[in-house]
């Protein structure tokens, strides 16, 4: 039997753009799918890039957080060592001067409750003050700061703190 083909002759497509129609919906099919594939793969590349970025940027607020507490550290210690260093520039200048060497002995054979509250050391006279708790160790302190070596100082000042004792203020020259 003869084929019938019912539809109108203009409608009717060759056999070769049959074949052509075919490999391009294949063609289209398969790019298609790697379209598809490529997006897949570039946004799972984009969420594992932005997690490496952010355990990145987690990484270097800590450094910064150990840089900054470095820079704490370091100032510390370069004021101890400025300090330091003046301390033993004045001890140098004063370990000459027996005026210096005598307080110093004095000083320290005085109570462990009497504080040092002040001393100001130069060339030519000393200033310091003491803070005494209570009568007794004052009168003690007084005994002893009629020494030799204080025999060119006086008391500048006794005043009374109820809190803290007795503050008195000695100059030497």
């Amino acid at each position: 039997m003869p084929e019938l083909n019912f539809l109108p002759q203009d409608q009717i497509q060759d056999k070769k753009v049959q074949a052509v129609s075919g490999k391009l919906k294949v063609l289209a099919a398969v790019l298609g799918v790697l379209c598809v594939t490529i997006g897949i793969a570039g946004t799972a590349f984009t969420i594992y890039k932005g997690t490496a970025i952010s355990e990145l940027e987690k990484q270097e607020s800590e450094l910064k957080t150990q840089v900054l507490a470095q820079e704490s550290s370091e100032q510390t210690l370069v004021f101890l060592r400025d300090r330091l260093s003046k301390i033993q520039v004045i001890e140098a200048k004063n370990s000459n001067n027996g005026d210096y060497l005598a307080e110093k002995s004095t000083l320290a054979t005085f109570s462990p409750i009497v504080n040092l509250k002040q001393l100001n050391l130069t060339a030519t006279d000393s200033n310091f003050s003491l803070i005494v708790p209570d009568s007794i160790t004052l009168v003690d302190v007084l005994q002893k700061m009629k020494t030799k070596q204080f025999e060119s100082g006086f008391i500048d000042t006794i005043s009374y703190n109820a809190g803290l004792g007795y503050e008195v203020k000695f100059k030497i020259k």
